[in-house]
Formats: C-alpha cells, structure tokens, sequence
C-alpha cells in the first residue's frame, strides 16, 4: 500500500520547517500525527520522534564540525539555550560534548 507520504521529497527540509516538532511535522504535511506514527513505523521502522531526533543531533554536529559555536548550532536548530543543545545531544548520542 502507498502512501501519498511516500511522495514527499523535501521531508528533512520540512523536519527542520517545522521546528522538529512531530505535530508540527504532521500539520505541514497534512496528515494526522496518527498517520505520521505509522508511516515511520512501517516505512522506517522508527518512530517520528527518534527519526526527529536524529536529524537535529546531525544537524548540531555538522554545524560544530563546521566551525559554529555551540550557541550558534543550537540557534540553528531551534533550541532556546545551548544547554537544552548540550543535553539533548548527550541523550541522543550518548556522549556529552567536550570543550577542544
């Protein structure tokens, strides 16, 4: 069975749009966060969230590789501190951050 998500080419693009938020994500994509759930289960064989998750710890790391400050990845990634950063990557990746 398809889905119309399927179709989607733009799906990060859109993650980052929507502030990394599953509802948020689900609203700009016109589905049901029910509907979300499911397409990740099936199709992925995740959650949303965790997906979500992922591609925000990424996008922190590729920023820091790149010279940015942890203040200014955070910004970028539509955190309200670089301490939320600094924990969220620490529970996502399971490494916390180190000062070089």
């Amino acid at each position: 069975m398809s889905s119309r998500l399927d179709r989607v080419a733009d799906l990060e693009q859109r993650a980052a749009r929507s502030g990394y938020s599953v509802q948020k994500l689900a609203k700009d994509l016109g589905v049901s966060e029910r509907e979300l759930r499911w397409y990740f289960q099936r199709k992925r064989g995740t959650s949303p969230k965790h997906w979500l998750d992922l591609l925000r710890a990424r996008k922190v790391l590729e920023s820091l590789r790149h010279g940015a400050s942890l203040k200014a990845a955070s910004a970028l990634s539509n955190f309200k501190q670089p301490s939320h950063c600094s924990s969220f990557l620490k529970r996502v990746t399971g490494m916390p951050l180190t000062k070089q």
